[in-house]
């Protein structure tokens, strides 16, 4: 899985936009929450070696403790006026602090800027929201499944887009590129964010998969070389030892 995804950034590396985009990630949280962790941890340590309460950090830099709290959440950037206030307070350097707020905010910018070129959404964590996605895309540009197999001149049927977009059957990388395409999404950004989406979200299911239909496969094999009175037992024993999923345990 990662390695095909991994092929794809070093294939194109020169297409302008595209393969430095899916190195840098598409903008969502999980790319700019780590910066911004690195900027709450340097002020939750000042804090810490000065032996400081939120409430006390509060009164020195005049706001209220909510405030503070809220900044080093982790839920969100502290503004650029909170941050300021608690590096001059702590003693931290000022210049670095900002440049640590800067690359987060920068990335989440970028996001912001994917996003509005048609890229995926913020905050995706499963395959299902991933395809909640791209139904999505496909509803902004005013299509239908039936129309967007039209549009693809034979390559997509609707019964697949379909299948696909219920999670009845895997998302491969070129039906979703197809559908991006056809819905207008042609920003080299929002196009690479996508691929990046479907690596992360996608791919993963279809490897399971793929690793469900193998197990499946091997064991019809096994059980047809035993005596039919042996089969039940080996079937519960076999799927009880692989601690498998209830998907195959309806393979028989």
């Amino acid at each position: 899985m990662a390695r095909y995804c991994r092929s794809r950034v070093d294939l194109r590396p020169s297409e302008p936009g595209r393969g430095a985009m899916l190195t840098e990630g598409y903008g969502s949280r999980k790319q700019w929450e780590p910066v911004n962790a690195r900027l709450i941890n340097l002020l939750e340590g000042q804090l810490s070696v000065r032996g400081l309460t939120y409430g006390q950090l509060a009164v020195l830099i005049g706001r209220d403790s909510s405030t503070v709290s809220r900044a080093l959440s982790g839920r969100g950037i502290p503004s650029r006026a909170v941050t300021e206030l608690m590096a001059r307070s702590l003693g931290l350097d000022e210049h670095t602090m900002m440049a640590v707020r800067g690359e987060a905010v920068a990335i989440r910018r970028r996001g912001q800027s994917v996003r509005a070129a048609g890229g995926p959404p913020d905050g995706m964590r499963t395959h299902r929201e991933f395809l909640d996605a791209l139904q999505e895309t496909i509803r902004g540009a005013n299509l239908s499944q039936r129309e967007i197999g039209l549009r693809s001149h034979g390559t997509l049927k609707r019964s697949t887009i379909g299948a696909v977009l219920r999670g009845e059957r895997s998302a491969p990388l070129e039906l979703v590129m197809t559908i991006i395409e056809i819905c207008g999404v042609v920003a080299p950004s929002a196009v690479a964010s996508w691929e990046e989406a479907w690596c992360d979200l996608a791919e993963p299911d279809r490897e399971r998969r793929r690793q469900r239909r193998w197990a499946g496969y091997s064991l019809r094999r096994y059980l047809r070389g035993l005596p039919a009175h042996r089969r039940p037992s080996a079937w519960a024993r076999y799927v009880e030892e692989r601690n498998l999923d209830d998907t195959l345990r309806g393979n028989r």
